[in-house]
């Protein structure tokens, strides 16, 4: 832990000195994001780890460079066209974690901020909306059960039972499209905006590496809340994975029971 923690003493302060939220390295600098300026998805990831590294060391240090960065996430509330639904990672990881640590009133709200506009995606016919392009509008993707956790978190803080709502109607149309009977996970599904109905041709495309994770990951994080059994059920199947058509086998393996 030592020897981690000076390595990110070091490289928070390249961070800090160019003023951006580091995405990955390259030639020993932080590169910050491809597209979507600090709306980028990965952006709560790096507080996160400042967050996690203050807790282990107490290093202010860490401290100020989480509060750096959500400094720089909640300026996007402003800009708002790029935030999309992983505003549960940029903001649960980030300003909720500095909420939960330190009790700071103003992260507590910007979390609940990012929490509303999560909710706001909710398009009635039973989903999440992902992204924002007009072509768009009935896309939905497995990634989104990973931010589910940003609303029951608003639900718990604020006793309103419309967070959790949202969430458990986007899980319940994920386990019946996304999740196919051997396990296999679809990455994305193009809804009708008007209705339930997975529009045809179009409903399943591909499987990424991650997809059958961020599923175990999601889908797991609905059963601890209890909603109901087949979620953990659901956790056997796609820890099983094996898309003949995909050619992917993901090696883990889970007990349905």
């Amino acid at each position: 832990m030592r020897q981690a923690a000076d390595k990110f003493r070091w490289s928070a302060k390249l961070a800090a000195d160019a003023g951006i939220i580091p995405y990955k390295s390259e030639k020993g600098a932080w590169v910050t994001s491809p597209y979507d300026g600090n709306s980028w998805w990965t952006g709560g990831f790096w507080p996160g780890l400042m967050w996690q590294l203050h807790c282990a060391t107490g290093d202010e240090q860490f401290q100020t460079e989480a509060r750096r960065v959500e400094k720089l996430l909640t300026d996007e509330f402003r800009t708002f066209r790029c935030l999309n639904h992983d505003v549960g990672f940029m903001y649960l990881l980030s300003c909720g974690a500095d909420a939960k640590l330190t009790g700071d009133e103003q992260a507590k709200t910007d979390t609940l901020h990012a929490a509303s506009l999560l909710m706001g995606r909710f398009n009635p016919a039973g989903f999440i909306r992902a992204w924002n392009h007009p072509d768009q509008r009935g896309f939905a993707i497995i990634d989104c059960m990973m931010n589910l956790s940003l609303l029951w978190w608003a639900t718990r803080e604020t006793g309103d039972p419309r967070f959790a709502k949202v969430a458990q109607i986007h899980a319940q149309t994920t386990l019946r499209e996304f999740l196919r009977p051997d396990g296999s996970v679809s990455h994305i599904i193009e809804f009708d905006p008007e209705n339930r109905q997975a529009r045809q041709g179009i409903r399943r495309t591909g499987i990424l590496p991650r997809s059958p994770v961020e599923s175990l990951a999601g889908v797991g994080a609905v059963w601890l809340r209890r909603l109901a059994h087949p979620y953990w059920r659901q956790c056997g199947l796609s820890g099983r994975v094996g898309d003949n058509r995909g050619g992917l086998h993901s090696g883990i393996s889970a007990r349905a029971d």
